[in-house]
Parts: C-alpha cells; sequence; structure tokens
C-alpha cells in the first residue's frame, strides 16, 4: 500500500481573512487523499486547522521592523520539516513567500502557489510594486 502524499501549507502572514479561510477549506478538500502539515504563526489559523486534525507546526510570530526576518528563517527550516515529515508538495500563498519555491524545489518537492492577484497589468517600473514582480520571477 502506498502513503498519502503529504503537503506542506506554508503560511507566514499576519492577518486573517480570505487565504486563511482558503487554507482551511483547502485542507477540508484533501483530507482524504493527502496528510497536510501546515508551518504558520497566525492564532487563528492554527486552531483552524488543528481543529481539522492538521499536524500544525508553529512558527514564530515575528512583527515590527525585523518582520522580513522570517522568511529567512522559514528558509533555513524548510529543510528539516521536508525531512523530517517526509513532505512531497509546498503549497505557498503569498507574495513574499514566493521566496521559499526555489529552496523547495531544490529540497525535490513539487510547489505550488496559489496566486489571488494578476501579473496581467504590466508595470512600468518594478519599484511600483516590488512584492508582485519578486513573486513573478520566483514562479
Amino acid at each position: 500500500m502506498t502513503r498519502k502524499r503529504r503537503i506542506l501549507f506554508l503560511h507566514l502572514g499576519h492577518d486573517f481573512g480570505g487565504v486563511e479561510v482558503y487554507l482551511c477549506n483547502l485542507a477540508q478538500l484533501l483530507r482524504d487523499d493527502a496528510e497536510v502539515v501546515a508551518l504558520c504563526s497566525h492564532p487563528q489559523l492554527i486552531d483552524s486547522l488543528q481543529a481539522q486534525s492538521v499536524q500544525v507546526l508553529r512558527f514564530p510570530k515575528v512583527t515590527g521592523p525585523l518582520r522580513g526576518v522570517r522568511f529567512l528563517m522559514a528558509a533555513v527550516l524548510l529543510p528539516f520539516v521536508v525531512w523530517k515529515h517526509r513532505i512531497d508538495t509546498v503549497h505557498i500563498n503569498g507574495h513574499w513567500e514566493s521566496m521559499l519555491l526555489a529552496p523547495a524545489r531544490l529540497l525535490g518537492c513539487r510547489v505550488i502557489s496559489t496566486r489571488h492577484t494578476t501579473w496581467g497589468t504590466p508595470l512600468r517600473v518594478w519599484w511600483h510594486a516590488p512584492k508582485r514582480t519578486l513573486s513573478a520571477l520566483m514562479h
């Protein structure tokens, strides 16, 4: 018998809204076909996923001027999480989280990045929307 595919939801955001509701609904849809592990820091998302029996790895909530450090911390932690939990697929949802697509690919994982914006509108210069530009480059 083959094991279920293991999917890591990687979410480092601080607000609770549509993305988090989407992740909870996605976990519910996948529960029969995959094992979901989540690496996240938002307390409401943690509670919602744990209520669905999703294994949640609590990520430290980093706010203020050093909040960008959380992406470096996640990049350092990612290989250990992938190895320890035998992750097959990494699901990322967010502009800055897209920086972690390349490390996840290098670890041999399939990566999924759910976009809730469009890149169809051209920009004159990259600095008008640096997060969107970075996300587009990482794909």
